[in-house]
């Protein structure tokens, strides 16, 4: 996998690379979280055109990553929502409108991490992981 910044130093997208031979087949974004600049990075990205890189392929952004997945009673506040990590599932074409989706006045999920590729689809909190011990 590789892990760039959402914008650069200037803020603009991280856009404007070829990301046809970047070599790996996950890639997050940190710091990504205005809406209007993770629809140009995800245009950016499908414009690809590769098998693994275009419209259909799958991102997850997490708002809030590490935070708390469900207040408690005493944090039930309006104003304290942003507080709780949440995840939108979908693919680079329709990532935005989806978020867009779940509350119309939304116009920033900050902070907030991509994710894209297969990895994206797995829910990786609720599930049970076992690792076994390798047989010698």
């Amino acid at each position: 996998f590789g892990v760039w910044s959402g914008t650069d130093a200037l803020g603009r997208v991280t856009g404007g690379k070829d990301w046809r031979n970047v070599g790996v087949d996950s890639l997050v974004f940190l710091m990504i979280g205005r809406l209007d600049k993770l629809d140009s990075l995800c245009e950016s990205l499908s414009a690809a055109g590769t098998e693994s890189l275009n419209g259909d392929t799958p991102c997850a952004v997490i708002q809030n990553a590490g935070g708390p997945r469900v207040l408690q009673a005493n944090q039930q506040k309006s104003n304290d929502r942003l507080a709780c990590q949440r995840v939108w599932r979908s693919t680079l074409r329709r990532i935005t409108s989806d978020i867009r989706a779940s509350d119309s006045s939304i116009k920033t999920v900050s902070p907030a991490v991509c994710v894209v590729g297969q990895i994206a689809q797995l829910d990786l909190l609720d599930c049970n992981v076992v690792i076994k011990d390798k047989e010698k």
